[in-house]
């Protein structure tokens, strides 16, 4: 828990760290980064703030406990910024009619006064969770996905390794019970390497995951995403959802990095005859299904 605690910590400070960098807290819409892509991964779906003139102070709060430093480079970003730390939660009520950005997580009750606010930020990378009077609130809300991809991918790919390589079935068993496994596994072992892993979501953690199991084990990658986005160089095939059921046959590896939806619920009902493991921005949960068919193992994240 220490060391997941000190990389979740890590990546905050390195959120915070992009808010003083880019002045994107500052303008509310400027729009403009400082590296553009050759061509447009997502188009903007969501409404077009105007920016906010140098002159017009911009309130935001805060839910999540932050250090003195962290403040103070949220403050750098723009000389017009109040930034308000909430005690407790019970201070959100108060302070949400006059916000425009909300850091950290939110109620419905506070929806309903929050008259100006055009930005939500969670502190997490699933939003399913999300009350209902945020997700029909016309403010932009993003969240945590691509801040903490790398841990989740690596994560991801650590529990994969964990059903190949038979750690989850006998190893991490045996050693609960201090004992030395002698003979063969009860499962058959098998590796990574010039396998082919299909992933659906191609965000950050589907990406970072794909990067790390091309490069680092030579998987061959093949993944869905509803967005319009180029085809990284470590994919080897990219096309829309409405692929899946192609995908589905040749893959050694199914992972589903998509968020939870009622869409991508019916993921598991896919028939493969596979292990399934689920981790990631959607619903953070194992399971492994012993069925005949492609025999690829699945991992849905």
């Amino acid at each position: 828990m220490a060391n997941q605690d000190t990389l979740t910590d890590q990546n905050r400070r390195n959120f915070l760290a992009g808010l003083a960098t880019t002045g994107a807290v500052a303008t509310l819409g400027n729009g403009q980064s400082p590296s553009t892509p050759s061509a447009p991964v997502v188009a903007a779906t969501y409404p077009v703030v105007e920016p906010t003139s140098a002159d017009e102070v911009i309130k935001i709060i805060c839910t999540e406990k932050l250090s003195s430093a962290e403040v103070e480079q949220i403050q750098s970003a723009g000389r017009n910024i109040e930034l308000r730390m909430l005690a407790d939660r019970s201070e959100l009520k108060r302070e949400v009619p006059e916000a425009e950005v909300i850091l950290g997580s939110v109620n419905g009750e506070t929806m309903l006064t929050a008259k100006k606010l055009k930005w939500v930020q969670t502190w997490g990378a699933g939003v399913e969770g999300s009350p209902k009077e945020l997700m029909e609130h016309p403010c932009v809300l993003t969240n945590m996905q691509r801040i903490f991809a790398p841990v989740i991918a690596e994560t991801a790919i650590g529990l994969l390794l964990s059903l190949t390589r038979g750690l989850a079935q006998d190893s991490i068993p045996a050693f609960k019970q201090r004992q030395w496994m002698r003979g063969p596994s009860s499962v058959v072992l098998d590796d990574l390497y010039d396998k082919t892993i299909g992933i659906v979501g191609m965000g950050g953690i589907g990406s970072e995951t794909a990067r790390r199991l091309h490069y680092g084990f030579n998987m061959r990658v093949l993944g869905t995403d509803a967005k319009p986005m180029p085809k990284p160089e470590f994919v080897a095939e990219l096309h829309d959802p409405g692929w899946l059921m192609e995908m589905v046959p040749p893959v050694d590896v199914l992972m589903s990095a998509a968020p939870l939806t009622k869409e991508t619920l019916s993921f598991a009902k896919i028939p493969c005859g596979c292990k399934e493991l689920t981790s990631a921005a959607a619903s953070q949960h194992t399971c492994c299904h012993d069925q005949t068919g492609s025999g690829a193992n699945r991992f849905t994240s």
